[in-house]
């Protein structure tokens, strides 16, 4: 368990994976620009050199780095979920409720384990039924970087917790202040969608979003890191495994055990500086 230094509550922790020096000053500059101060940057990095350019750009009374090893990713290995053990020491699901959604042995799609979710209050909105579906992909593959969030995650001070990839930047220098004012109203025990950005357009979709809003579950593919904020306390609950698709039951396992979702109509960050209006 993660034992938290004591911090105002509304303090936003922001964890950031330092890959490329480029790249990681697009996120630094960003975190630095943002006319909410009240928060805490910690950045994984890998190499010595790393360490030092960090120092000299960050804002050190801010910023916690923090030293990783330099995985190396595995050619060609992939893997079927069907084996918990390897990381139920990171948290405790429902695995009888869990297993509904995760693909069987990888033995390609199999129906039943297909579940269609029938929102009452999708159909006495829209008069249809969702067709909104949620498995697990039958292969994926090996992506240690992942665990490098988990490694960060022991640094976080009480507070909330944005995950922000070193190419990514918050989508305007309000933001973060936009994103404190409702998480003072949604309360701890929420678990906060924004959406982003890119240049394939805004994650998640409209009906993506709209299923989402009306009760259906998280969606396989409309989630990424950077789609959520849930405060430090349930950090216990994160799969920050290394195998790709992390960020989707991340997201799936704190929908499990924080009792309340809230949606922020509001774009929060944006991957590759694509500039377009928020389609509220």
């Amino acid at each position: 368990m993660v034992v938290f230094k004591k911090m105002n509550k509304n303090l936003i922790n922001i964890i950031t994976r330092a890959s490329r020096k480029e790249s990681v000053l697009i996120s630094i500059e960003s975190v630095k620009s943002q006319t909410y101060k009240n928060i805490h940057h910690i950045i994984t990095y890998e190499t010595e050199e790393m360490r030092e350019y960090l120092t000299d750009v960050v804002d050190k009374k801010k910023t916690t780095l923090v030293k990783v090893l330099n995985n190396k990713q595995i050619p060609g290995l992939s893997y079927s979920y069907n084996h918990h053990d390897l990381y139920t020491k990171f948290l405790e699901p429902n695995w009888e409720f869990w297993d509904r959604k995760v693909h069987i042995n990888g033995e390609g799609f199999d129906p039943k384990h297909k579940i269609d979710v029938v929102s009452n209050k999708y159909e006495q909105w829209f008069g249809f039924a969702t067709d909104l579906s949620f498995t697990m992909r039958k292969e994926i593959h090996h992506f240690p970087y992942n665990q490098y969030l988990k490694i960060a995650e022991r640094y976080l001070k009480e507070g909330w917790v944005v995950y922000l990839d070193d190419d990514d930047s918050f989508y305007g220098k309000n933001t973060l202040e936009k994103v404190s004012k409702a998480l003072i109203e949604v309360g701890e025990d929420t678990l906060f969608l924004i959406k982003t950005i890119a240049n394939y357009g805004v994650k998640p979709s409209k009906k993506m979003w709209l299923s989402m809003k009306v009760g259906h579950p998280l969606v396989l593919g409309a989630i990424g890191a950077s789609n959520f904020i849930f405060h430090s306390k349930y950090v216990d609950y994160t799969a920050w495994d290394e195998w790709r698709g992390a960020d989707y039951r991340t997201a799936k396992c704190l929908e499990e055990v924080i009792p309340k979702k809230a949606f922020l109509s509001t774009i929060l960050v944006n991957v590759g500086n694509i500039d377009l209006k928020n389609d509220d």
